[in-house]
């Protein structure tokens, strides 16, 4: 039996491989903070530091994770009913790599919709979070690790 088929679709989403491609031959910066968010053009996260995309990635750990929603571009998102770049998570440190599926279970989904919440929330008990140790970031989720 393949191994794809012992496993559950969660914990093959932790096993994907992980990715980090830089843009425009930019650097990302050790000891700078840099934002994290979903790019939905490119199916992936978009990093920044700075102001400028620095890098693509997919499958990684923030450290030292923090909030940031801008209110005027969630109002703009409400009024134009058209998707921007106005929720970030902060952090200060990046690490590549998979959760092995022995740590699925320390995993809350951090969530946000601009159309029904003003701030994340923690998927499973619907609190909200300003900051939190870590973030897991892969397929397009983001996951708090507890």
């Amino acid at each position: 039996m393949p191994l794809s088929d012992s496993l559950t679709k969660k914990e093959m989403l932790f096993m994907a491989n992980a990715f980090y491609e830089p843009y425009k031959e930019r650097g990302l910066f050790a000891g700078k903070p840099f934002e994290v968010y979903r790019n939905l053009n490119r199916r992936c996260f978009s990093v920044r530091q700075g102001g400028k995309v620095v890098a693509h990635a997919d499958g990684f750990i923030v450290e030292n994770a923090r909030a940031k929603i801008s209110e005027a571009g969630r109002h703009r998102v409400l009024a134009e009913r058209s998707k921007n770049v106005h929720a970030v998570i902060v952090g200060d440190r990046l690490d590549l790599g998979a959760i092995d599926s022995g740590g699925l279970d320390m995993l809350d989904e951090l969530y946000y919709d601009p159309y029904k919440l003003d701030s994340f929330i923690n998927r499973r008990t619907g609190e909200k979070v300003d900051e939190c140790k870590a973030v897991y970031f892969a397929e397009g989720k983001a996951w708090i690790i507890r």
